[in-house]
This record gives structure tokens, C-alpha cells and sequence, in this order.
């Protein structure tokens, strides 16, 4: 089990100087995703999440993967690696976590929480011990249907099933379970996010 996936052609691994570009395609590919409206107050807010994004990239860089189309990307996917453990709460502080809870305000801060929490159980019940984490994957909407989305995410999926590698995803749209279907995800569960009208649908690709 290895917990690094190589450089793939046609594909730019995020590094460092990159996380401004990568957080800037994450907030405007995710504009209108139930989730993200559901943190920014119900009114989506690209520059609140640019934000979101720039904390949980810096936080996470040195042990996730995150990977473009290109330097300045249009489509995006970040993986947590099977031993990933999460940035300390004084990293994260450290890295402008602070800013968040300024910006976001106590109550999307908790509900934030609320929903790791909850995303943290489910995947507790169905992800193996040893599994890739795809946290999220997305394509800015004037590039969507162009085929920029399978070229970053087939050539990773195709490493793990010669790995024997399996991946664990979650998403809230609906539509999105035949998506990743067709990229060899089985439904494990849907629930009701509570207090929302929102569902989670967690998904599994086990190694092939």
C-alpha cells in the first residue's frame, strides 16, 4: 500500500505557489453546491470560500494531493491519503483558521463542524481501513461536458485499481451518484443531513 500517487501526464500536482489558483477554481466551481450555500448563509459568497478553500489547502498540503489540468486550473480534485490524520487545531489556527470563524461567523463555523462530524461517521461505516479519500472534485461551469474532469480523475483511478487501491467519496447531489457510477463508485448510503433538506450520498470504489 503506498500512500503517494505518482505524477500523471497532462496533469499539474498543486504545490505551494499554486494554492491561491487552486482555492480560486474550487470556489468558483462549487458556486451553487447545496452545502457550500448552506455555510455561506444561504447566499453564496465566492470570496468567503476562496477563503474556505485557501485555509483547508495550506492545512492540508503537505499530506493530501491535490491535482489540475493545469497551473492555473478549470478542473480540480483534492485526495486525503488512507493515513491522512488531519492539520492539528493550531495549525490550522496558524494557516488563517482563525479568519474563518471571523469571516463565516459561530453559527456556519458549528454547522461547518456539525457536517464533518456527520460526513466523518458515515465514512467510518464504509471506508476500508486502507482508503483514498477524494474530499472534492470539481470543474468550473463554462468548462463542464468537455471531457476536463475524466482527464485528471480516470488516469488516478486507473493507478488505485492497479494498486488495488480502493477511494470513498461523498456528494450531494443526486445526480452526481450516476456520475461517479459510471466511474466505478456503488452507492453505500444516502442520509438526511439533519436539520436540512440537504442528502449526503456516500459512495465506495473498492480495488480492482
Amino acid at each position: 500500500m503506498t500512500n503517494t500517487i505518482p505524477e500523471m501526464e497532462h496533469c499539474h500536482v498543486m504545490q505551494k505557489n499554486d494554492i491561491e489558483a487552486y482555492a480560486e477554481c474550487f470556489a468558483h466551481a462549487f458556486e451553487g453546491y447545496s452545502l457550500f450555500e448552506y455555510f455561506s448563509g444561504r447566499k453564496y459568497d465566492v470570496r468567503k470560500m476562496m477563503l474556505f478553500w485557501k485555509v483547508l489547502l495550506t492545512a492540508s498540503r503537505e499530506q493530501s494531493f491535490c491535482i489540475g489540468d493545469a497551473y492555473y486550473p478549470n478542473t480540480v480534485a483534492l485526495f486525503y491519503p488512507p493515513d491522512y490524520k488531519g492539520a492539528g487545531f493550531l495549525q490550522y489556527i496558524k494557516v488563517g483558521g482563525w479568519k474563518i470563524m471571523f469571516r463565516f461567523g459561530l453559527r456556519s463555523t458549528a454547522q461547518m463542524l456539525r457536517f464533518e462530524a456527520l460526513a466523518e461517521e458515515i465514512k467510518a461505516k464504509y471506508a476500508p481501513e486502507k482508503c483514498w479519500y477524494l474530499y472534492g472534485y470539481a470543474t468550473r461551469p463554462e468548462f463542464r461536458n468537455q471531457g476536463c474532469g475524466s482527464r485528471i480523475l480516470k488516469p488516478i483511478l486507473d493507478y488505485f485499481d492497479a494498486t488495488g487501491q480502493a477511494c470513498y467519496l461523498e456528494t450531494l447531489k443526486e445526480e452526481n451518484v450516476s456520475l461517479y457510477g459510471h466511474y466505478g463508485f456503488s452507492l453505500a448510503e444516502s442520509s438526511r443531513v439533519p436539520g436540512t433538506d440537504m442528502t449526503l450520498y456516500a459512495m465506495v470504489r473498492n480495488g480492482r
